[in-house]
């Protein structure tokens, strides 16, 4: 009887550890969210959608994308900045993790004139930008730095490229002088454009070495005809016509080309664009 009792009174403190270790494990709680196939923007058992993949799930706030909670959130000051980045009074968060070493109260979305850059950060510190679930400090001089266009950010010593989900330099381009020209091509809500300075012409970083920047003009705008709303544009500076971003028509006859009766043509030929991008082909003219 004795032995039994002393098994059950170490049985009862057991219990009563496992209990008080629950009580404070400071590891992230996960949030079960019972069907993953539901909508995103729908209010249900994934909770309330706050913006971004960010929800409040019962007195919790967590990332859609992790379901893990963020710990010590202060509520009042929670704000979204972009689809996984977040912030509140005390802290900045990258989906679910507090990101240290930024100065929550000063940092945002890098904007000036109203025009935000994706996925390019300042504070008091310095300039930033998201690379996969981390940020990574931007070289900028926080003085003369300004966006161009929207995807484009350079300061007195650069320029740099935000187009491709990374922050990638412009090598060679001068920084003064660096200017959008226009479209090149456009998908939906996607666009690739020249850019140039005062030496060359680049449409991303890549740098286009036999177009003169200082004639280069766009002649003409082709809407595409397939399922996708799609176009692209003719460009030509003074001794060559393109096509797409960067393609030289090199069968045309400069001084006879020109965009007519929605078709492109010059003295000897018709030229036929693949909506797709890329390539052309040529029928002669009888």
């Amino acid at each position: 009887m004795k032995k039994e009792a002393k098994i059950g009174f170490s049985l009862l403190w057991i219990l009563v550890i496992v209990a008080i270790i629950i009580w404070i494990d400071p590891r992230p709680q996960k949030i079960v969210v019972p069907d993953r196939s539901v909508p995103i923007s729908a209010e249900n058992d994934w909770g309330k959608h706050i913006e971004g993949c960010y929800y409040k799930f019962n007195d919790y706030i967590y990332c859609a994308g992790k379901k893990e909670i963020l710990m010590n959130v202060d509520e009042n000051t929670f704000q979204v900045l972009t689809h996984l980045v977040a912030k509140d009074k005390n802290q900045v968060y990258i989906l679910h993790k507090v990101y240290p070493g930024l100065d929550a109260p000063t940092f945002r979305q890098y904007s000036i004139e109203g025009l935000h850059l994706r996925d390019v950060f300042t504070d008091k510190n310095g300039f930033y930008y998201l690379k996969g679930q981390g940020l990574e400090s931007l070289p900028l001089d926080l003085e003369t730095t300004r966006p161009i266009g929207s995807t484009y950010i350079r300061d007195k010593n650069a320029v740099f490229f935000t187009g491709n989900y990374s922050i990638d330099k412009v090598e060679n381009a001068d920084p003064e002088s660096f200017r959008i020209l226009g479209t090149c091509a456009a998908i939906e809500r996607s666009f690739g454009e020249y850019v140039a300075d005062k030496n060359y012409v680049y449409v991303g970083t890549q740098i286009l070495p036999n177009i003169d920047p200082a004639s280069f003009k766009q002649i003409a705008r082709i809407e595409g005809d397939g399922e996708l709303p799609y176009s692209f544009f003719l460009w030509k500076d003074s001794k060559n016509i393109y096509v797409y971003c960067g393609t030289h028509i090199k069968e045309a006859d400069y001084y006879t080309f020109e965009y007519k009766d929605a078709r492109a043509q010059d003295k000897n030929n018709y030229y036929n664009f693949n909506t797709g991008g890329g390539n052309y082909s040529l029928t002669p003219k009888k």
